[in-house]
């Protein structure tokens, strides 16, 4: 694996943890522990979705596959961390669904800003 994708791989985790962590402060998710919970989903799912995205990339050039196939592995991650989220945050009064749905748009709209602003600069 070359260093520009593990660089690119790490920060992309680094951006979708802090952006997790201010959403899920932001919907009162805020002892320590469940803080950890948000922090080790996002170790665990986002280089599992980037690594099947960067696969995808490689193997197809058409739009439409590429988005579709992008829309099927953030309905994954969700519906994944839902799941974690019920387990792990069980003293939480927040909807677990409405956790993760928020947390992952969140981090995805970051991602995606991030990449429009690298575009246009370089």
């Amino acid at each position: 694996m070359n260093s520009g994708l593990i660089v690119s791989l790490l920060a992309s985790l680094l951006l979708t943890v802090v952006t997790e962590l201010a959403a899920a402060w932001l919907l009162k998710v805020r002892k320590p522990s469940e803080l950890v919970f948000v922090i080790l989903a996002n170790c665990i799912t986002n280089p599992v979705v980037n690594a099947c995205f960067y696969l995808l990339l490689s193997e197809t050039s058409e739009m439409a596959v590429t988005v579709l196939g992008l829309l099927f592995l953030e309905i994954a991650v969700a519906a994944t961390e839902y799941v974690y989220f019920r387990i792990t945050l069980k003293q939480n009064r927040v909807n677990k669904l409405l956790l993760s749905v928020v947390l992952n748009t969140s981090s995805f709209l970051s991602g995606l800003i991030v990449s429009i602003v690298l575009l246009l600069v370089i």
